[in-house]
């Protein structure tokens, strides 16, 4: 709701509505009981649909308390009470939002209209508020669904006292093998009391920040494999696991409020954060990534051609009148490993050199080892025989 003129404009308005037509009467009629009833009746009347047809609308002295939803009053420039109307929830003195017990039955007469004081010494409240945004987009050659957190500000004189969904964009954080991701959470809450969730400047802001640096602390408990789905090794269906991150990151926080620096409250599975006046009911990971998009398709190119020696070898110590296939280029590969194992004296066993590095080890390696630099930036490398062999050097002078 917005004042659309100024207040004296607004009163003049509505007292000629009111208060010309019975005047034009007294001057230029006869007077008689008749007239000065029938003024009578018109200012009633006149006053009645001048209320609720223009100051309401106005937000002048009147407005429309609107259902689950806070109106902010300001008395002075200072925040003094709330407008609204609601079957489940009620507003006590101390303007925190409680379930009601029962349901209140509806009575919301004319509309809604309330009288929330005589202005200018009382009107609406409005702040800035910081909010963020989800967007979707589709992928016309892969028809997958990317999500987009879009940061907005609005002035607004209404708090919306239902549970909402808030999506939060969470980048620059690493997993247990050092690989950088991005997380959109997105987080049920509400607000649970309008006066200390007002005291906060940027109270979404602050929440987002808090959220951020536990969630980075959390994730590191996690291996990129776990969370992505594919990897070096063994494939890993990762949707389940993500599924339930919503669900474990909350019980992370409420196993060990003292991890954090904000105060939190738990009861009945639900969170309540009072230096922010918010309460959460549920986290929810929408959608989670590598961070880089080369890296990404570079993770897969290599869980891939690690597969395919693979299964090269197995054939091959399988059936004997295979062994003719070790001449094509994949034999350069194996090879290669053979000379390795050879010179550090390790078994040839492909199988045995992943479970020594490990997933985590490898990935790590892959992304931050030399054989990778000099490749430009955002194209996908293509493994050599050379390439390879310095990963499994590298690999071989730790585990050896």
């Amino acid at each position: 709701m917005e004042i659309k003129h100024s207040i004296p404009f607004v009163y003049a308005k509505a007292f000629a509505y009111v208060f010309v037509p019975p005047l034009i009467a007294y001057f230029f009629l006869p007077y008689s009981l008749g007239v000065a009833l029938l003024s009578f009746v018109y200012i009633l009347i006149a006053g009645f649909f001048t209320i609720y047809l223009y100051l309401a609308k106005e937000g002048v002295c009147f407005l429309f308390a609107l259902e689950n939803i806070a109106t902010l009053i300001q008395s002075g420039g200072q925040f003094s009470g709330v407008v609204y109307s609601s079957r489940d929830l009620y507003v006590n003195d101390d303007f925190e939002v409680i379930y009601r017990e029962k349901k209140r039955r509806r009575r919301n007469w004319l509309g809604g209209l309330t009288l929330y004081g005589i202005t200018p010494h009382m009107d609406i409240l409005f702040i800035p508020l910081n909010h963020n945004k989800l967007l979707e987009k589709r992928n016309d050659a892969s028809q997958e669904i990317q999500y987009y957190v879009q940061k907005t500000i609005k002035q607004t004189s209404r708090i919306d006292l239902k549970i909402t969904n808030y999506p939060m964009f969470f980048g620059e954080m690493e997993t247990k093998d050092r690989i950088q991701i991005f997380v959109i959470l997105v987080v049920t809450l509400r607000v649970s009391n309008i006066y200390t969730f007002l005291r906060n400047r940027d109270p979404y802001g602050r929440l987002e920040e808090f959220l951020l640096a536990a969630f980075r602390d959390f994730v590191r408990s996690f291996s990129t494999d776990e969370l992505i789905g594919k990897g070096i090794g063994e494939e890993i269906e990762a949707t389940e696991m993500v599924s339930m991150l919503g669900k474990q990151f909350f019980d992370y926080l409420t196993s060990s409020p003292s991890k954090t620096n904000i105060r939190i409250e738990v009861n009945d599975r639900r969170m309540k954060i009072e230096d922010l006046g918010l309460e959460i009911i549920n986290f929810s990971v929408l959608d989670i990534g590598l961070k880089d998009e080369a890296a990404r398709k570079a993770a897969e190119l290599l869980y891939e051609a690690t597969k395919k020696a693979e299964v090269i070898l197995i054939e091959a110590e399988a059936e004997a009148d295979k062994i003719g296939i070790l001449a094509n280029a994949e034999a350069n590969r194996i090879e290669v490993i053979g000379r390795m194992c050879e010179k550090f004296n390790v078994s040839v066993s492909l199988k045995l050199l992943l479970e020594k590095m490990g997933v985590a080890e490898a990935n790590y390696l892959f992304y931050h080892g030399d054989f990778a630099k000099g490749i430009p930036k955002g194209t996908v490398p293509q493994f050599t025989e050379d390439d390879f062999k310095r990963l499994l050097e590298k690999v071989l002078e730790e585990y050896k």
